[in-house]
């Protein structure tokens, strides 16, 4: 059996979708365990008609507390051999569990591509190829295709074996504000044997178009961004795997973006801090870089040069005066 994970909050405007693409699936031995994480809007009557017209749906409710302890509840209760996680503003096609569910098992990963609509019309798609990537051959091919596309890191696309996160006692992590998914992920990854690619889009996301003072709020989170960073090298130090010159290279323009990413929220957000407030962050954020992900650059690029040698108050003026030439042309 498949127990499907749905967390849900304040998604009574779409969640039907969302359990309809469950409901018609033609694999059929599943159950659905729907997490609601304090609604106040009319999702928790969704999630009881659903259960009325289908047993194979079953409720648990729980103040809000965010989606990593609604996921972690829902594997409380989950009994399924396999476990797949699907977001409430997303749905899946009809064959989604079947394919999947086929190349599963033997400590493989089935792992699907999506596609993205956006809101405001644009779409995308998301694909891995139809190869078995081994942990002690060729998993560094898959990192390198598919770690800037973010299909590794959440838990979407996949069905986990129920015994590997028992056994290791995995769970997702709570009280961190961004990339608890990763960090389960690359755990889970440890001890498993290779994941399958199977080369279809079965997987349909929703996404909503975030402004850029949403985007950097995000920039606050040092201490998600490092914890990320970690379970990453911390997998490919312990699957000993030969980390190719592509991928080293990926890895550090990884690194390096999530820091400017960092910088740039911290200096953004003009409404919430002063000057004062700002350059002790960005400064912090400087103290705190690894330099040696810098130094090759250094002398390439004038950020990483800044960074290298921690001259704060040099990256703090040339951040200004972007956003503030930013601002003038968006007002124009």
């Amino acid at each position: 059996m498949i127990s499907i994970i749905v967390p849900v909050y304040n998604r009574d405007y779409c969640l039907s979708r969302c359990l309809d693409s469950i409901m018609y699936q033609t694999f059929t031995d599943w159950e659905c365990v729907l997490v609601d994480d304090g609604s106040t809007d009319g999702t928790l009557e969704v999630c009881h008609r659903y259960e009325k017209a289908d047993l194979r749906f079953r409720i648990y409710n729980q103040p809000n507390r965010g989606v990593s302890v609604a996921r972690n509840r829902g594997l409380e209760f989950s009994r399924g051999e396999y476990i797949a996680f699907i977001d409430s503003d997303d749905w899946i096609d009809q064959n989604y569990l079947q394919l999947l569910y086929e190349s599963a098992g033997n400590g493989i990963m089935p792992l699907c591509g999506y596609h993205v609509q956006q809101r405001d019309g644009g779409s995308m798609n998301v694909t891995i190829q139809n190869n078995l990537y081994l942990m002690d051959s060729n998993i560094a091919e898959l990192l390198t295709e598919q770690l800037s596309d973010g299909l590794l890191a959440g838990p979407i696309c996949k069905l986990y074996d129920r015994n590997i996160i028992e056994t290791n006692r995995l769970r997702f992590p709570s009280g961190i504000n961004w990339g608890e998914d990763l960090i389960f992920n690359y755990a889970y990854y440890q001890h498993i044997e290779g994941i399958r690619g199977v080369s279809y889009n079965l997987y349909h996301v929703v996404q909503e178009i975030e402004s850029l003072s949403v985007k950097a709020k995000y920039a606050f989170f040092l201490t998600d961004h490092l914890r990320l960073w970690k379970s990453v090298s911390l997998f490919i130090l312990a699957k000993d795997i030969d980390v190719p010159p592509a991928l080293n290279v990926l890895m550090e323009k990884w690194y390096r973006l999530l820091f400017s990413q960092q910088i740039a929220g911290v200096l953004y957000v003009h409404d919430r801090l002063s000057w004062k407030q700002r350059y002790e962050r960005m400064n912090y954020l400087i103290q705190s870089a690894d330099r040696e992900n810098f130094k090759k650059y250094r002398f390439k690029r004038l950020k990483g040069f800044l960074v290298y040698h921690r001259l704060s108050v040099l990256i703090f003026i040339f951040y200004e005066v972007k956003f503030f030439l930013m601002k003038q042309l968006t007002n124009k």
